[in-house]
């Protein structure tokens, strides 16, 4: 019992250590890839840099947000050079996106040597119409100011007013995370089967890298394959606004009339994308909008319904898919969940409540203002949070160490089971009371032993006859 018991703590000990990823991936899956300054992370992902500083067009938690603003079109210096230590005085600050996004939120970080007032945020839709930020919220941690906005319309240019000069020193614009690294892929067929480079996973590794002699790390299907299809399928149902297909140029062509399916977790088709080559301009990426408001996106699939040539075929170098945690969950791997004291349940994508329901403050609404001797007090926290009053542990993740401890479970008992049996059969064995067919049994095994090696012969034991001297009603299987 207790050799089964220490197997059994061995490897639930293996179950819950840290897994191991390759250098600069990081996450309970590895499907997080670093996006720090300098380009490397620790095995929580953050920032070996001092200055915690991100890559160029990132920013956020542990750098996993796309800013959207680094390469945008701006009328002020230093603003979007990722470089919080530059700043300039400005009271209007016009932000001319590459491409246009379904805004979410922004950050601006200042200079709180001067007092912050009042200001405005308005947007240019994709239609040259004008909006102003719906339903605006934000919050303020250290020098940062966190806006969000529940417009939903496509978005081309931000337009953020103070009603006096401000120190600016940086300005993010989120454009989400891609939440399609890693994920599961699979597809009708493999152009070169036992070629790593054409799998379907390597669509969703993290890297462009593509080349027209080695096809580098893009997803192919077989020419021969009259319906070719790729798909992805997320481990849990997600809110996603844009997705970017990287490709070869020319390959394009090869592609002809595919379209790309989206669909919910009820397995219901909520949009779709149809390709059309005259309009389609010929460029490496295919930027996608996705306008869903009331579904979250489950699987998305890409297939040529109907070849109009016998060499089309889908290639696929990299699928992104940006976008986040279905409301009111949030964090890197959506496992956390706004504070129910946050008003309306509302809180940035880091946890900090836009406001708090009364009676209640702090950044993430813990603590209580009751009337007490003592001054405000942190809440008692309820037993289904762990680590801080916002963090729950969603019920997905218990059912998947459940399953693994169960495993684990039947493991031991099959061993602690077996171990019995063969106590009992050594006690029976010893005593002389085996049936004919457990004699039988050691018979075949003594045919194989050596004289030296022989029980019989060496311990004592009573001899067990061989197979010839055993009734031939018995037979033996194999």
């Amino acid at each position: 019992m207790s050799l089964s018991l220490g197997i059994f703590l061995a490897l639930a000990q293996d179950v819950m250590s840290d897994t191991t990823c390759d250098r600069n991936w990081f996450g309970t899956k590895c499907e997080f890839a670093c996006h720090c300054y300098l380009g490397t992370c620790n095995g929580e992902g953050q920032c070996l840099d001092s200055r915690e500083l991100c890559q160029d067009g990132w920013f956020g938690d542990l750098c996993q947000y796309k800013d959207v603003a680094h390469e945008a079109t701006m009328d002020a210096q230093f603003v979007n050079d990722n470089n919080p230590s530059t700043c300039v005085d400005l009271n209007s600050v016009r932000i001319k996106l590459k491409v246009p996004l379904f805004f979410t939120f922004l950050a601006i970080v200042l200079n709180f040597n001067k007092q912050i007032t009042i200001f405005k945020v308005n947007f240019v839709l994709s239609d040259s119409g004008k909006a102003p930020c719906q339903d605006m919220k934000n919050t303020t941690s250290g020098e940062t100011i966190v806006v969000t906005c529940n417009n939903t319309q496509l978005v081309r240019e931000i337009i953020i007013d103070w009603t006096e000069k401000r120190s600016i020193c940086s300005i993010y614009v989120n454009g989400g995370r891609n939440l399609a690294l890693k994920q599961k892929t699979r597809t009708s067929s493999i152009h070169l089967p036992n070629h790593a480079t054409s799998r379907p996973q390597t669509a969703v590794d993290g890297s462009k890298s593509r080349s027209e002699n080695a096809n580098a790390s893009c997803a192919m299907t077989s020419s021969q394959e009259p319906r070719p299809s790729w798909t992805l399928t997320f481990d849990e149902p997600y809110v996603i606004k844009l997705v970017v297909i990287t490709n070869i140029k020319d390959h394009w062509k090869q592609m002809r009339g595919f379209k790309v399916d989206f669909y919910n977790e009820f397995q219901q088709n909520v949009f779709k994308y149809i390709d059309d080559p005259d309009s389609r301009i010929d460029t490496d990426e295919l930027i996608i909008h996705v306008n869903v408001t009331d579904d979250l996106i489950k699987k998305i699939n890409i297939s040529i319904p109907s070849k109009t040539r016998p060499e089309q075929a889908l290639y696929i170098c990299e699928f992104e898919a940006f976008g986040d945690c279905v409301f009111p969950s949030f964090g890197l791997q959506c496992e956390d969940i706004c504070n129910y004291h946050c008003k309306d349940l509302a809180c940035h994508v880091t946890g900090e409540c836009f406001s708090c329901d009364e009676g209640f403050t702090g950044v993430y609404c813990e603590q209580d203002l009751s009337p007490s001797t003592s001054g405000p007090s942190t809440l008692m926290l309820d037993e289904t949070y762990t680590e801080a009053p916002y963090k729950l542990l969603v019920n997905n993740n218990i059912n998947k160490l459940l399953t693994i401890l169960f495993a684990v479970f039947a493991v031991v008992i099959l061993l602690e089971v077996t171990g019995l049996a063969h106590l009992r059969f050594k006690s029976r064995r010893d005593s002389g009371t085996l049936t004919s067919d457990e004699r039988l049994l050691r018979g075949r095994q003594l045919m194989e032993l050596t004289p030296q090696d022989s029980p019989s012969l060496s311990s004592g034991l009573p001899p067990v006859p061989f197979p010839s001297m055993v009734d031939s009603r018995h037979t033996f299987s194999s």
